[in-house]
């Protein structure tokens, strides 16, 4: 009689965790607008945005749409936020299954999924509205997908005939997360590095191969549509922003070496405590470790995934230049923390006297990166120590405007006077009635959020500037100029700074007689 509660007691315990990160991103969530992205985001999902465009994520919108049509709020970015906050929960939930397939035992895994969790990317990622959590939930239900089909394929003492049900589903999810962003090809280009390692151990006849590469298909089938749709009404252009665009233009071999250190600066971002110890272990695992596992079990092992996708995701962005790279390398700080955590646990298997020592690591990295977070823009005002190395001129071009730093590096920002979101409603309530406003992408998605969400201030005209190098996107300069001198009504203009491509605006203005000052809003 005493087994059956001490089952349903170590069940209740296994799965105690799932109800940490629900609780931890909904405590943290953000319920303002943050970066232009978010902005941008929020519009897709309100117009249930549906595109080829490598910008677009459709899933991302679909689901985000039903976030802002059914949740009981008024607050739009809170709701979509929200979204954030429930893909965030499932992938650091998948995270901690992925540990426990992984051999790690619940309180361990545990403690390394809380890691995971409060890490820079993960959180920032389920607490503002963005794709990535998403993407990444696609990553780990692929991972255990691939443990499953692994587990059944040992199973089966018939290598001709393993069962292929969960290689299916394998390869349907990678292909449909390409739905919701290009970046994850990576995805599916890994399931089938999976399934042909799986074919050496496991040989299948040519129809029962084709029976199986229909799934990867029919996951492909909302993209393809989408893509096929977009070229015929729009032509051969679609072809190219599909692919990448204007971005293209970020990729260079010549980016390889500074991209490592821009890499090397985030992984301690991620990571800013001893666990990183661990993941420079598991980094060595990675690289040394994985030809001897395969000699050690010649079946196939979920490193035929993992691994691929590390590779493909480190290798493509290391040659991307680009503020929100945090973002990209999501999937890659998960795999370094999985096999960071293993290493945890391998460490506190083979020395048990050490697990104390473990344990202290382990709690280091669930408390250290809440408190770094929120010091960083603090400390980036020196500008000759670590953090304002890299961020304090980043700091002083905002500083009138809004902390840029602290909405970067601290998940949890919530400043009500020296936020983004501060800033816009500040700015567009000190600005006089019918004027105009010409931003430089900083703050203009933002300010049409509030425009078009919150009705506030719908009498300022607001223009984009054309970002150099995005072409359709925003008003060219010249046009811009052409705007204001054919103003023929009484007319105030503002310019959101004085540097970039707004400093080529005033200077042009300057030719036509015009001037500028300041204008304080508060």
């Amino acid at each position: 009689m005493s087994k059956v509660p001490n089952n349903y007691r170590r069940i209740l315990f296994s799965y105690f965790f799932l109800f940490i990160p629900v609780v931890f991103y909904l405590l943290t969530v953000s319920k303002e607008i943050g970066l232009p992205d978010s902005a941008i985001l929020i519009d897709a999902m309100a117009s249930h945005t549906v595109s080829s465009h490598v910008c677009s994520h459709n899933l991302s919108n679909i689901i985000g749409w039903l976030f802002l049509k059914f949740l009981p709020s008024a607050n739009t970015a809170f709701k979509a936020n929200l979204f954030s906050a429930a893909c965030g929960s499932a992938a650091v939930s998948f995270f901690y299954f992925m540990l426990l397939q992984a051999g790690l035992r619940p309180p361990l895994a545990s403690l390394c999924s809380s890691i995971f969790m409060v890490s820079h990317s993960m959180w920032w990622h389920s607490t503002h509205v963005e794709n990535y959590a998403l993407n990444l939930l696609f990553f780990h239900c692929c991972v255990l997908l691939v443990y499953r089909d692994m587990r059944k394929v040992q199973k089966e003492n018939k290598p001709n005939a393993p069962e292929d049900k969960y290689l299916k589903f394998l390869l349907f999810i990678a292909a449909l997360s390409i739905f919701n962003h290009v970046q994850n090809a990576a995805f599916l280009l890994a399931a089938f590095i999976y399934f042909l390692r799986r074919l050496k151990y496991c040989p299948l006849s040519l129809p029962k191969i084709f029976t199986i590469l229909i799934y990867p298909v029919i996951g492909l089938i909302p993209y393809l549509i989408t893509l096929t749709y977009d070229y015929l009404h729009h032509g051969k252009n679609v072809l190219s922003w599909a692919s990448g665009g204007a971005f293209h233009e970020w990729f260079s071999l010549a980016n390889f070496f500074m991209g490592i250190k821009e890499f090397s600066n985030l992984l301690f971002l991620q990571f800013p405590s001893l666990f990183l110890l661990f993941v420079f272990s598991g980094i060595l695992r990675i690289i040394f470790g994985f030809f001897k596992r395969q000699r050690e079990q010649y079946s196939p092992t979920p490193d035929f995934f993992i691994i691929p996708v590390f590779i493909i995701s480190l290798a493509v962005f290391l040659n991307y230049k680009a503020w929100d790279l945090f973002s990209f390398y999501l999937p890659v700080f998960s795999v370094l923390a999985f096999y960071g955590s293993i290493s945890a646990h391998s460490l506190a298997e083979k020395f048990p006297k050490m697990r104390c020592v473990v344990l202290l690591i382990l709690a280091s990295g669930i408390l250290m990166p809440p408190f770094i977070y929120n010091n960083i823009s603090k400390w980036t005002d020196d500008k000759d120590g670590y953090w304002g190395k890299r961020y304090y001129a980043i700091k002083q071009q905002y500083r009138y405007r809004y902390d840029l730093v602290a909405e970067l590096t601290n998940p949890f920002f919530r400043d009500p006077n020296n936020s983004i979101a501060a800033f816009s409603k500040k700015l567009l309530s000190s600005l006089p009635a019918n004027s105009m406003f010409i931003d430089d992408v900083s703050t203009y998605h933002q300010l049409l959020y509030y425009q078009n969400h919150t009705g506030l201030r719908k009498d300022i005209d607001l223009i984009l500037i054309q970002p150099v190098g995005f072409e359709g996107w925003g008003i060219p300069l010249a046009e811009i100029i052409k705007i204001i001198l054919m103003q023929t009504e009484e007319k105030r203009f503002f310019v959101v700074t004085d540097t970039g491509v707004c400093a080529d605006l005033i200077n042009q203005m300057y030719g036509f007689g015009w001037s500028y000052t300041p204008f304080a809003i508060s």
